[in-house]
């Protein structure tokens, strides 16, 4: 990253315009108020360095549209620059933040000021991967008694299809 390509993202409000889910969007941002403590830890973590934020995104993703909002409420909070980049355009910058083998969005990339690489942070809280699992897990037990209660016909009759 340089501040060239940099300066080619989007900022959230230009994000917002080209978004199809906006109001998504918007509803989280609205919600999001970062808490005094955590903004001063981030201020510790940064120092006199700076801090500019490149999110890898794209707004089909839920997780985008969920943590998206919350680092522009960070950025705004700290007097940081974010710029999101759509992630089609972008794979590169996912490449060194695979996790599993896989690039994955959002992905927040942390720089100084003058794009030094402070961190990262990958798709979602591990809080929030598991209350994902747990749904899920509710999700397959709801499922399995379906099919119980008859589900298990739809089964047999698309294996049959037009025979």
């Amino acid at each position: 990253m340089d501040a060239n390509r940099f300066a080619h993202g989007l900022t959230f409000a230009q994000y917002l315009e080209k978004s199809e889910r906006r109001a998504d969007l918007e509803r989280t941002y609205a919600a999001v108020e970062p808490d005094p403590e955590l903004v001063e830890a981030y201020r510790s973590w940064i120092g006199e360095r700076g801090l500019r934020i490149a999110a890898v995104s794209a707004d089909w993703c839920p997780d985008c549209r969920d943590n998206v909002p919350i680092f522009a409420r960070l950025a705004e909070a700290l007097g940081a620059e974010l710029r999101i980049f759509e992630r089609d355009s972008h794979m590169d910058l996912l490449i060194p933040h695979q996790v599993g083998g896989k690039a994955k969005i959002p992905t927040f990339i942390f720089y100084t000021d003058d794009f030094k690489k402070l961190g990262a942070f990958v798709e979602r809280p591990a809080a929030a991967s598991r209350f994902l699992a747990d749904g899920m897990k509710k999700l397959r037990a709801d499922l399995s008694e379906a099919y119980r209660r008859g589900l298990w016909r739809d089964t047999l009759r698309e294996a049959l299809g037009d025979h």
